[in-house]
């Protein structure tokens, strides 16, 4: 746990600041938190999301989708939507708000949080994407992230994190391993 604290307070400065940095984000008043509307707090202009892929234009993020093009890790307790990544909340209540928080900025369904490595194709380019010294599956934010596949096998759904099985071969296990421990798609081990 100590780990993931490290790595929030030394790699994502950077990610907080440009999130702060962005455009207005309006609401979506049919958010499962509800009620609201009006304008929120700052997201990273230029967004571009597809269901197959992405692209990016004006330095915004790159999104992914799922066939059905729904996002499979929306919540309405965790950071994990475009309104809920720009209410200036802490709406998972682990101290981290927003963009600073890895359920906002891993996640490729969210689109108001500076772009990162978060998707197949950015964590297969052999480039730094996120400038954080780590290139693609050496880099966290590929390696934990559910929504990355190219970096073999992993413990980062609840699934996986509850089987007892190690499944990503490290010698730890569900709970015990930080793909599930300080993994902000994991809840079973909270």
């Amino acid at each position: 746990m100590r780990l993931f604290f490290l790595l929030n307070l030394v790699a994502w400065p950077l990610a907080a600041w440009a999130c702060a940095q962005g455009t207005v984000v309006e609401r979506d008043d049919d958010d499962a938190s509800g009620g609201g509307g009006g304008a929120s707090s700052s997201g990273s202009g230029g967004s571009s999301s597809s269901g197959t892929g992405g692209s990016t234009s004006g330095g915004g993020t790159t999104s992914t989708s799922t066939s059905s093009g729904t996002n499979p890790y929306e919540n309405s307790s965790l950071e994990s939507s475009d309104s809920k990544c720009a209410d200036n909340t802490d709406n998972d209540a682990n101290e981290f708000i927003d963009c600073e928080d890895f359920g906002c900025t891993w996640n490729p369904y969210v689109t108001v949080c500076p772009s990162v490595e978060n998707s197949d194709t950015l964590c297969d380019d052999n480039v730094d994407n996120d400038s954080n010294g780590y290139t693609d599956c050496m880099d966290f934010s590929c390696l934990y992230n559910p929504f990355v596949t190219v970096c073999g096998p992993s413990e980062s759904t609840d699934a996986q994190c509850t089987d007892f099985v190690d499944n990503d071969g490290n010698d730890f296990t569900d709970c015990d391993d930080f793909g599930c421990s300080a993994n902000p798609f994991v809840t079973v081990c909270n």
